[in-house]
């Protein structure tokens, strides 16, 4: 048969090229791998090992079909039950790293005007304070009085008037000054 089973020859069937199928029905195959045996009684038994081009029923082709959707279906489930973790992982990864940087940002930006000798500590206090970056703001403001820390950076907004201030003045000072 096309699938591989060994499938013993019927009782009675002299030609190897004879096959009973799933229904019980004779069949004839166009070739066939046949293995010729002595079985545990000291007869002389055959197997057919492999048979191809044997006809299939409208029935059994059905069947099959049938048996295939349900595969790919059970195979596309598999699939999606082991790789939605995966991809939910690697999204929140990401938004984290994000998190992260303009929680680094903010710190740098706070350590900047309140106690510029802890600059250097920003990554770690970050990564110290991952996933309570409100609590970590709330407790520099209460430690450096008169000192806020800029919720806009810590959100991901860029502060692109500050930025551009900036820039002019840095292009003022690097310009030749005309005696």
């Amino acid at each position: 048969m096309p699938n591989g089973d060994i499938i013993p020859c019927g009782a009675g069937l002299d030609d190897p090229f004879e096959t009973i199928d799933d229904e019980d029905e004779l069949v004839y195959a166009t070739h066939a791998t046949v293995e010729y045996f002595i079985d545990a009684r000291g007869l002389a038994s055959t197997q057919v090992i492999f048979a191809k081009g044997a006809p299939k029923s409208a029935a059994k082709e059905a069947r099959d079909k049938a048996a295939k959707r349900c595969r790919r279906l059970a195979l596309a489930i598999m699939a999606l039950f082991f790789l939605t973790p995966v991809f939910y992982t690697l999204v929140h990864m990401r938004k984290r790293a994000v998190v992260r940087r303009h929680t680094i940002a903010a710190l740098e930006d706070f350590y900047k005007r309140a106690k510029p000798d802890k600059l250097n500590d920003a990554a770690d206090i970050a990564d110290k304070y991952e996933g309570f970056e409100d609590i970590l703001f709330k407790r520099l403001e209460r430690q450096y009085p008169g000192f806020t820390v800029n919720r806009q950076i810590a959100a991901g907004q860029s502060l692109q008037g500050e930025e551009e201030v900036v820039e002019e003045e840095v292009d003022k000072e690097d310009a030749p000054q005309e005696l």
